[in-house]
């Protein structure tokens, strides 16, 4: 997530850096509460892993409007992982999965565009390209 958008519904957040979680894809799936197009979900999958952005969130004001912006318990559902910080570190956290995936849909140029705005590797962010494309039309 980047950091103007996560920061405008958590402005006590810290940035930790990146992290890797092991053995889970990101997928383009169903849709949110304010979006008709794909919006980023997580699935198990051996031997993938989706690269992302740490955060440090202690306010639990923070904790319930990111909860409330992304739709959860009902649009996705808070998950407690294990994720591997850029430092090799092993730490616990958590992320938002959907609770009721839809058919894999194509996001808009727009929301590709905040998923890319973000510190993660190139090479990463080439491969959500690609995703984006294989997961239908731009909209």
């Amino acid at each position: 997530m980047n950091a103007k958008s996560l920061l405008a519904t958590c402005p006590n957040a810290h940035l930790v850096g990146t992290a890797t979680l092991p053995n889970y894809t990101l997928t383009f799936q169903g849709q949110s509460m304010f979006r008709t197009s794909g919006v980023g979900n997580i699935q198990r999958q051996n031997g993938a892993e989706v690269i992302g952005v740490l955060w440090r969130i202690t306010s639990e004001r923070d904790l319930r409007a990111l909860d409330r912006r992304e739709g959860a318990p009902f649009v996705y559902r808070a998950v407690k992982v294990s994720v591997v910080t850029e430092n090799g570190e092993k730490v616990q956290a958590f992320t938002y999965q959907m609770t009721e995936p839809g058919a894999h849909l194509a996001p808009t140029t727009h929301y590709l565009g905040v998923v890319l705005d973000s510190p993660i590797p190139s090479f990463y962010k080439k491969r959500i390209r690609k995703l984006a494309r294989t997961e239908g039309v731009y909209v």
